[in-house]
């Protein structure tokens, strides 16, 4: 789901694959893998369709996972969708509604992620937006096979509304010779927060901060500094099993990802 971010201050204080493609004016048809509706006519649809495909075949390798045969995906593409009163992206029962093609592969690690018969979604909605947003973030340099010419595989950085805070960020990234990036930006956006909060910081922020923000730099943590893919799979599928898989409680690992993300800045 696509997010917004408010002041901290306040806050705080592929495969060429056939497949058959809809709009409100065809009849549906099902693709190899996933039903896709357009709510507007689009003459590049059928194009549009055989991207997705392979932009799931291109995540399902990365993770090992192929969606169950008795799952019904679908993705509906409407810039109108609305969600609590603005146009956003999101992903709920089977069903990815992108409002726009920049969010399909965020979307669609939420869907496979459910439809894979092989992970549950862990009661920590930080680590299925963590995972996704991370998954978005190494997408075009590790994962993505080809150029894509609809689905972009580029990610928008999200900025504070805040001008002071988004000035604050991009020095923090000058000084320590980071380039501007969606990553480096959120890195140094919550780097200011825990400069003031300290670790306290998961617990004075909203949950869509630590959702979207806290919650990919710890799924980075545990996969770049804790093991790799292989156990933080093991994990997404049964969050309870932190203790057993990492040696630490979920709350010790957010934490631990936190000083991680510290020691990167001077």
């Amino acid at each position: 789901m696509e997010m917004r971010i408010y002041g901290l201050i306040a806050m705080l204080l592929c495969f060429g694959l056939t497949v058959g493609c809809t709009s409100t004016d065809l009849p549906e048809t099902k693709s190899a893998t996933i039903q896709y509706e357009f709510q507007q006519e689009n003459e590049n649809r059928e194009a549009i369709c055989k991207e997705g495909d392979c932009i799931a075949k291109e995540i399902n390798d990365y993770l090992g996972w192929t969606i169950a045969a008795d799952a019904n995906p679908r993705c509906v593409f409407d810039n109108r969708h609305i969600y609590e009163g603005s146009v956003r992206s999101e992903y709920k029962d089977q069903v990815m509604y992108c409002a726009n093609y920049c969010d399909f592969v965020h979307e669609y690690v939420h869907l496979i992620c459910d439809v894979s018969g092989k992970a549950k979604y862990p009661p920590e909605s930080m680590v299925r937006e963590g995972f996704a947003t991370y998954i978005e973030y190494i997408w075009k340099d590790e994962i993505a096979q080809g150029e894509y010419q609809y689905l972009q595989t580029d990610v928008r950085i999200n900025r504070s509304s805040d001008p002071t805070e988004n000035a604050q960020v991009e020095a923090m990234l000058e000084m320590n010779e980071m380039e501007l990036t969606p990553e480096n930006y959120q890195r140094a956006f919550v780097q200011l927060a825990y400069e003031r909060a300290g670790e306290k910081l998961p617990y004075l922020v909203d949950d869509s901060f630590v959702d979207y923000w806290i919650g990919p730099i710890l799924v980075d943590f545990l996969i770049t500094q804790q093991g790799g893919l292989k156990p933080f799979l093991g994990f997404y599928c049964e969050s309870e099993r932190a203790q057993a898989i990492y040696g630490r409680s979920l709350d010790k690992l957010v934490l631990a990802a936190l000083k991680y993300n510290d020691s990167l800045f001077v």
